[in-house]
């Protein structure tokens, strides 16, 4: 399977306006370039070099109903790819909140941990795919293994890697069945902006937006300054 993506069309359908501010057009073009070659290079570097995706991503502004309706497809798809592989499945997207989940911080992030995550199973991945789609950018792996140890190591990577927090790894047996923390014996995920357990916060809404937007901004930032010669 390629990568798949989803081009806004917002400029073609109503053009621009004369007296629009062309700095602000000048910027969201860079911007797209950037998020473009961001997933490029996760997707050349950790799934195939045979990249027949889209150069540069351009935002589209997406709804609640469009993250149900994709949310519901990855299920399918993964039901499927559970069925034909009868291997454990790993799923890991970015905990990045709000509507749009597109854009350079939630890149960064992903091409952080596909390249950990892909490394750490190594010849024993039997596929593996990038998509992007209203749930942002989603790293699926089928991997020969004992789906408790895959489990124990992508808790390792989430507990004890400074962003790793910020992203979210979901494992499935053969048989279909998620793999809880729980089911290990391991503490639920908590929150990055307090020390609650996080399915809490979602569900009660206990932060704003922004500000948890900001936070993972700046411990990106962060850790990129003191790896600059490592990512």
């Amino acid at each position: 399977m390629g990568i798949n993506f989803t081009v806004n069309d917002s400029n073609a359908k109503g053009g621009i306006n004369k007296g629009q501010n062309d700095d602000n057009i000048n910027k969201s073009e860079v911007t797209s370039d950037m998020e473009g070659e961001l997933i490029k290079s996760i997707y050349v570097n950790c799934i195939s070099e045979n990249y027949n995706g889209i150069d540069a991503i351009i935002d589209k502004k997406y709804t609640r109903d469009d993250i149900i309706k994709d949310k519901k497809e990855r299920e399918c798809r993964r039901r499927w790819l559970i069925k034909d592989y009868l291997a454990p499945l790993l799923s890991m997207k970015v905990n990045y909140p709000g509507i749009c989940k597109n854009n350079c911080v939630s890149f960064r992030i992903m091409k952080i941990f596909c390249k950990l995550v892909i490394d750490e199973f190594k010849n024993r991945i039997m596929y593996k795919d990038l998509q992007v789609t209203s749930e942002g950018p989603i790293l699926t792996l089928v991997i020969n293994g004992d789906v408790c140890n895959i489990k124990r190591k992508v808790i390792g990577i989430e507990e004890n890697h400074i962003l790793g927090k910020y992203i979210d790894i979901e494992v499935y047996n053969s048989d279909g069945t998620k793999i809880n923390r729980k089911n290990l014996g391991f503490k639920p995920k908590k929150c990055y902006m307090c020390d609650n357990e996080l399915l809490d916060c979602i569900n009660d809404k206990r932060h704003n937006v922004d500000e948890m937007k900001q936070c993972i901004k700046d411990e990106l930032e962060k850790y990129l300054k003191n790896n600059e010669f490592k990512n």
